[in-house]
Order: C-alpha cells, then structure tokens, then sequence
C-alpha cells in the first residue's frame, strides 16, 4: 500500500509539474531558468493584471505538485524519483535551496541517476556557488562519464567562474 501511495501521488504530481509547465510555456515564460514568484531568490518579474492571473495558476500548480511529491516522499522517503521531481518543481519557482536539498538526497539515493546531479550543479550555480557546483559536476562526471547534459552545464559553469576571474 505504501508503494502504491507514492507511486500515486509520483503520477500526480507529474500531472500537476506538466500542466504548469505547459501554462508557463503558452505565455511566453523562460521556464528552462525557472520561473519566479519572489519566494526565494530574488524579486520575480512585474506582471500586469492578466499575466498575474496565468502566474498564479501556474505557482498553484507547481506548489499542488510539490505538496503532492512531499505525501509520497513521507511514505516512501528512499525513492529518488519523488525527491528529484520535487526539486524539478523547486527549480522551476527558482526556489534554488530547496532544489539543491532535494538533489543531494537524489545523489545519495541513487548516484548513479544524471538528472539528481544535474540539480545538484545547477542550484548550487544559480545559489552563487559556481566554484562547488564545478566540483559537483566534475564529481558527477566521474560517475557519469561524458554525460553531455552535465558537460554542458558544466561548460556554462565555467565559463561564469573565467568571467569572474576577468572581473
């Protein structure tokens, strides 16, 4: 019963993370950098009345998912894929300590699955911690060799830590 508790609520959440994607998507939001509500990280962007409305739904919908994913993880706290899909939705509202919390219970429980590092590398970078998230992803690498996903996150990461230095 438990495992079909968490498999359920995994299903549901899902649901609810594609329908705010797809929302996200049809009104013109760079969700690929998150999008931002203001709740941790930064100020999000200004909306008029009618992108205020679509926004809403949108948190609405992430904020469904992450309390869904949380029911799973209370009933299966050792299955990665709840933990990991969690941290999509915190990426998503670029709540990036939440994200990156997730993800490091993704690489403990399953190291060897890409998108936990993935996480992993990219809360830490968008959190103003490039120097640890080039160490994450090189020790991702070790494990995933040549995953192009992580090179090139990677690649990005770097390249901030060389304009850094320039500065």
């Amino acid at each position: 019963p438990e495992e079909q508790l968490a498999d359920e609520c995994r299903r549901n959440g899902n649901e609810l993370f594609r329908a705010a994607t797809e929302l996200a998507h049809q009104h013109g939001n760079n969700s690929a950098n998150g999008v931002t509500f203001g709740a941790d990280g930064g100020d999000g962007p200004t909306f008029g009345a009618q992108s205020l409305d679509w926004a809403k739904v949108v948190l609405q919908k992430y904020t469904g998912a992450i309390q869904t994913y949380t029911r799973g993880i209370e009933v299966a706290p050792k299955d990665y894929r709840l933990f990991c899909n969690r941290g999509l939705c915190f990426a998503a509202c670029k709540m990036w300590s939440k994200c990156r919390e997730d993800a490091m219970v993704v690489t403990q429980l399953k190291p060897n699955f890409m998108k936990g590092w993935f996480l992993l590398g990219k809360s830490l970078w968008k959190e103003g911690s490039a120097l640890a998230a080039k160490k994450e992803l090189e020790a991702a690498l070790a494990l995933l060799p040549e995953c192009p996903e992580l090179l090139s996150l990677l690649d990005l990461v770097c390249q901030d830590l060389d304009a850094e230095q320039q500065r």
